[in-house]
């Protein structure tokens, strides 16, 4: 974009955006694919609190009975719109299962949102440290024996939170994890950002809210279709007071809530429940045709797709819907391969880092999308060249590991 082009009215410059073909392989989850989507947002619909449209911190009508939609198609206990994104909904829970100086057990790859809320209510942080996928210097899974080792020295934490899926789509055992919590009255709050979309078919890993967490928090606009900014917040289980989860979202929230956004939330509830099955039958083919597509790269790898990883014991498993691309030992890094696939494909990735890319697919990726992404990494690869790249380094040291934060 020309800087002057930054000075042009926002609408315009996303129109104009939209209009030239890049294909958006990252979040949102609805991909700008209209034509799909089939709806009327947003200018119309952008009111506030009148008549018959209910208080979103204290709903008795419509957003009471679209919440408990939510949590029917979810099957949590009760669900909460988030207006605020995650944070909120990782904010809240936290503010509302603590008290001041408390011990709270969490992850190190955490969102920075756990430790804003760590700074904000006073909290005593326990790290654990995930398991490292050495051939792709990523975050693995957080092992459950880890959770056990960690309370038998800390029998006094009061919440556990962890992030599951990664960013980069690596899931935890999470029934294991929440057993073994349980059996000590402490409850699990779970980062699901990104995996909103878990468990909606057979093919993909069932979602926390299945196994046990008490609290989940999902981003429904990172891998489904609703808009940037919009989550559901789920409680369930008698671990959490659900009147402490209110007051702690009146708190993290706006109370002038976008009626477009929750418009979205709704929209998003109401195609699952009725073209959800059909949706992610289609998207499921889509990855696979993909999967296979990429099968024989010669040097760029895509996680997930190597039927034995060397990393098997580092991962329970994984999110189909994110693309993890490696491109170590070869002359390209992450970055040289985001570009290439922008200025030369017109494909647009989430991220890349040292050396990864990152893809991210929804329900809303059209056919031809992940076709010509596959065919774009098949030229790419054929123009790699094998080096030897030296290794990332993911460790915590001690010292750091034990760290607390000063409030």
């Amino acid at each position: 974009m020309k800087q002057e082009d930054r000075h042009n009215n926002l609408l315009q410059i996303l129109n104009e955006y939209n209009k030239s073909g890049i294909i958006p392989m990252h979040m949102p989850g609805h991909k700008r694919n209209a034509k799909m989507l089939n709806n009327d947002l947003p200018w119309k619909l952008d009111i506030t609190e009148v008549g018959d449209f209910d208080n979103l911190h204290n709903p008795t009508g419509i957003l009471k009975d679209s919440m408990n939609r939510a949590a029917k198609l979810w099957g949590s206990r009760h669900a909460y719109y988030l207006v605020n994104g995650s944070t909120a909904g990782i904010l809240s829970g936290i503010h509302a299962c603590t008290n001041y100086g408390d011990k709270i057990l969490i992850a190190r790859n955490c969102h920075k949102s756990v430790y804003h809320a760590i700074e904000i209510c006073g909290l005593n942080p326990i790290y654990i440290e995930p398991a490292v996928i050495e051939s792709y210097d990523i975050y693995g899974s957080i092992l459950p024996k880890d959770i056990k080792n960690t309370l038998n020295k800390h029998p006094d934490i009061k919440l556990a939170v962890i992030t599951s899926p990664t960013y980069e789509g690596i899931i935890s055992d999470i029934s294991s994890i929440a057993n073994i919590l349980h059996k000590k009255n402490i409850p699990l709050l779970i980062d699901e950002a990104h995996g909103a979309h878990l468990g909606f078919f057979s093919g993909l890993p069932k979602g926390a809210v299945d196994l046990g967490a008490d609290i989940v928090i999902h981003s429904l606009h990172k891998t489904l279709p609703s808009l940037t900014q919009t989550g559901v917040m789920h409680i369930q289980g008698d671990l959490v007071c659900e009147k402490k989860i209110q007051h702690a979202l009146s708190v993290f929230q706006t109370s002038s809530p976008s009626y477009v956004l929750m418009a979205s939330i709704d929209n998003c509830i109401d195609l699952l429940e009725k073209h959800g099955e059909e949706l992610f039958e289609k998207w499921s083919n889509q990855l696979k045709i993909f999967s296979e597509s990429t099968s024989k790269l010669k040097h760029l790898r895509v996680f997930g797709s190597e039927k034995n990883h060397a990393d098997n014991s580092s991962v329970y498993a994984y999110d189909p819907a994110k693309i993890l691309i490696s491109c170590n030992n070869t002359n390209y890094s992450g970055t040289a391969i985001q570009n290439k696939l922008l200025s030369e494909f017109n494909i647009q990735l989430e991220m890349a880092y040292l050396n990864n890319a990152l893809a991210i697919t929804s329900i809303c990726d059209d056919d031809e999308s992940l076709i010509r992404f596959a065919k774009a990494l098949i030229e790419i690869d054929n123009e790699c060249v094998k080096i030897n790249n030296e290794k990332s380094n993911l460790s915590f040291s001690p010292s750091i590991q034990t760290q607390k934060i000063q409030i």
